[in-house]
C-alpha cells in the first residue's frame, strides 16, 4: 500500500531542504573535519536523497495525480527547482573534491609536472554516478569521444553551478539583466544547453566553438583545470598565448587575470622567471664627476632612421634620415644635430657643426658604429694631412685634437647615458609629430625645441621649500638660466645701491655668481692702460 499523500508531500520538503543546505551543513561540521572522506559521504547523501527525490515525485504524479492539480506543489515547478539545486549543490562537492586530490598529488609537483588532475583524467570520473573513486591509476583507453563527453558534461556542471539565475532566464526566452557581468557577451542558449557568447560572426567560415565559445566561470575549480592545461600545452606560454588557446573553445569571465594567477603559480614558470642578483655596478669615471665645461667629455648616439621631405607640396618622396644625440658626460646637457645619412661624412659635417657652437672636445664616447670607427679615422687623417701653410693650426689642434673612445663590441650597456638621452628624444618626438612626415628645416626646428626643453629638465631632485633656489639645469651651464625660463631683463650694469634687498640676493643666488664670471682678475686695469704713443 502506497504512502499517503500527506506524508510524500512533507518527505519531499525535507529533501528539498536537505539538498539545498548540503554543502552548507559540510562546513558547519568545521574546517578540520572537512576531508576529502567527508566529502565523499556528503556526496553519496546528496545523490541518495535526489534520488528519493525524484522516485517520490513519480509516485504523486502516478498515484496521486487528482490531488496534485489542485496543491500548492505542483504548481511552483518544485522538480526543476530542485534538480538545479541538486546540480549546483554536487558542483560544489566535485570541485572541492578535485581540489583536495591536487592538493595531495606531492610527487607530480616535485617533477614539475601538473600537481591535479588534467583534462584527459577527467573522463575517468564516473558521472553522473560519482563513486568518490576516480580511479586514476585504472588502465582506461581514452578515446576522442570520451574526452569530450567529460568535458560537455563538467562544462554543464559548471555553468549551472555559477550562472544559475542567467540560465533559467535565457532558457524562458528572455533578456539578462544589464547589471549581470554576462550582459556584454549577448548569451544564448544553444541546443545542447549551453550558454555560449554571442557575437556578430555567425557568417564567419570560424568553427562553431571560435565564433560562439563556452562561457565559464573565473573562479570554477574546472577553469583552473583548463587553464593549466592549455598553459602546459603551450609549452609554457605566456598570457596572450594561452588565452588565445583558450578563446577557440572556452570564454572566461576575466580571463586575462584568472589565467595570469595560474601562470604565476606554475612552479616551472616562476623557477626560470627568479631574478638573479644584479651584480654590483663599477664607480663612475672621472670625466662623469669631475666638473668640466659642457661638452668637453661628449657621448654620441644616433637616433632613427626618420622620414625627411625634400620640400613641401605633391609629389616628393621622403628619404632616411638620422639623428645624431650629443650628450654632455659631465652635465648630461644634450645637443641634437639632423644627419642626412649614415655616413661617416655625413656625421663629420653635422660633428663639425656641433662643435662651431659648443666648442672642441677633448674626448668622445660612442659605440662601435661603422660610421663612428670612419669618422675616427677621417679625423685621424686629417689632422695628419695638415698643410704646410696651416702648420700652426694643425699644430693646435693636434694638442686640442678629439680622441675618440670605443665601447667593447657587443655591449649596448656601457652608452647608458647616451642610451638614455635617445629614449627621452623619441619620446618628445613621438607625442609631437607621430606619424607626420617632416621636411629638413621642419625637423631641424622641432630638434631645437625638443633639446631646449630636455636641457631645462632639473638635475636634482625638486624642492618642496618655496624659499630655495630654483632647480639646476643643464641650460644654467649654457646660458645662465632654463632654456624655457621667462626672460628677464639685465640687471648687470644697475648699481647696486638702486636694487632691492631681494635683487641683491637673486643676484648673489645666480649660478653665475655661484661659479664666478670667468673673467681674468686684472682685465679690466689691462684696458684702460693708455697706448704710449
Amino acid at each position: 500500500m502506497s504512502e499517503s499523500f500527506d506524508a510524500l508531500i512533507r518527505s519531499q520538503v525535507k529533501l528539498q531542504g536537505r539538498i539545498i543546505r548540503a554543502h552548507d551543513n559540510l562546513k558547519k561540521t568545521g574546517a578540520a573535519n572537512i576531508t576529502q572522506g567527508a566529502v565523499e559521504a556528503r556526496l553519496q547523501t546528496l545523490e541518495a536523497n535526489w534520488n528519493k527525490f525524484e522516485g517520490q515525485h513519480d509516485t504523486l504524479q502516478n498515484e496521486h495525480a487528482a490531488a496534485l492539480r489542485t496543491h500548492e506543489y505542483n504548481t511552483k515547478d518544485v522538480l526543476e527547482t530542485v534538480e538545479e539545486q541538486y546540480i549546483q549543490q554536487k558542483t560544489i562537492f566535485l570541485d572541492l573534491l578535485l581540489e583536495m586530490r591536487s592538493n595531495t598529488q606531492a610527487p607530480a609537483a616535485a617533477t614539475g609536472a601538473p600537481g591535479h588532475a588534467s583534462r584527459t583524467t577527467l573522463p575517468r570520473i564516473q558521472l553522473p554516478h560519482f563513486s568518490g573513486n576516480p580511479g586514476i591509476n585504472e588502465p582506461v583507453p581514452l578515446t576522442v569521444a570520451k574526452v569530450e563527453a567529460a568535458e560537455r558534461r563538467w562544462t554543464k556542471l559548471a555553468q549551472a553551478a555559477w550562472f544559475n539565475p542567467e540560465i533559467t532566464v535565457l532558457t524562458r526566452g528572455r533578456k539578462i539583466s544589464v547589471r549581470s557581468p554576462l550582459s556584454k557577451l549577448a548569451p544564448f542558449i544553444d541546443e545542447h544547453g549551453f550558454m555560449r557568447v554571442g557575437r556578430r560572426l555567425k557568417h564567419s567560415i570560424l568553427s562553431y566553438d571560435e565564433r560562439h565559445p563556452r562561457i565559464l566561470p573565473k573562479d570554477s575549480h574546472l577553469t583552473k583545470l583548463i587553464i593549466s592545461h592549455y598553459h602546459h600545452s603551450t609549452m609554457h606560454g605566456g598570457v596572450q598565448l594561452t588565452l588565445n588557446s583558450i578563446r577557440q573553445r572556452y570564454w572566461i569571465l576575466c580571463g586575462r587575470q584568472a589565467v595570469k594567477q595560474i601562470i604565476h603559480q606554475c612552479t616551472r614558470c616562476v623557477r626560470w622567471r627568479a631574478a638573479t642578483r644584479p651584480p654590483q655596478m663599477e664607480n663612475l669615471p672621472d670625466f662623469r664627476t669631475t666638473p668640466t665645461r659642457p661638452f668637453l667629455h661628449t657621448g654620441v648616439e644616433y637616433a632613427g632612421p626618420i622620414l625627411l621631405r625634400t620640400s613641401k607640396g605633391r609629389g616628393h618622396k621622403a628619404h632616411k634620415a638620422f639623428i645624431s644625440v650629443f650628450v654632455c658626460l659631465c652635465s648630461r646637457a644634450i645637443h641634437l644635430e639632423v644627419v642626412s645619412d649614415y655616413t661617416a661624412d655625413a656625421f663629420l659635417a653635422a660633428f663639425r657643426r656641433f662643435t662651431s657652437r659648443r666648442g672642441l672636445c677633448t674626448d668622445v664616447h660612442s659605440d662601435c658604429g661603422t660610421n663612428f670607427v670612419g669618422a675616427d679615422s677621417a679625423l685621424r687623417a686629417l689632422f695628419k694631412a695638415a698643410s704646410k701653410e696651416a702648420q700652426d693650426i694643425a699644430a693646435s689642434l693636434a694638442e686640442q685634437g678629439v680622441q675618440w673612445h670605443f665601447n667593447p663590441p657587443a655591449a649596448p650597456h656601457f652608452g647608458g647615458i647616451w642610451e638614455a638621452a635617445v629614449k627621452s628624444v623619441k619620446h618628445h618626438l613621438r607625442y609631437v609629430i607621430g606619424d607626420a612626415t617632416l621636411t629638413f628645416e621642419e625637423m631641424a626646428t622641432l630638434l631645437a625645441q625638443v633639446e631646449a626643453c630636455l636641457n631645462s629638465r632639473p638635475m636634482r631632485a625638486l624642492s618642496d621649500d618655496p624659499d630655495d633656489f630654483s632647480a639646476l639645469t643643464p641650460g644654467h651651464l649654457l646660458i645662465d638660466f632654463a632654456l624655457n625660463a621667462v626672460p628677464e631683463p639685465s640687471r648687470a650694469t644697475t648699481p647696486r645701491n638702486r636694487l632691492s634687498r631681494n635683487l641683491v640676493a637673486t643676484d648673489e643666488g645666480s649660478f653665475l655668481g655661484q661659479v664666478g664670471t670667468g673673467i681674468p682678475a686684472g682685465a679690466d686695469a689691462e684696458a684702460e692702460v693708455e697706448d704710449p704713443e
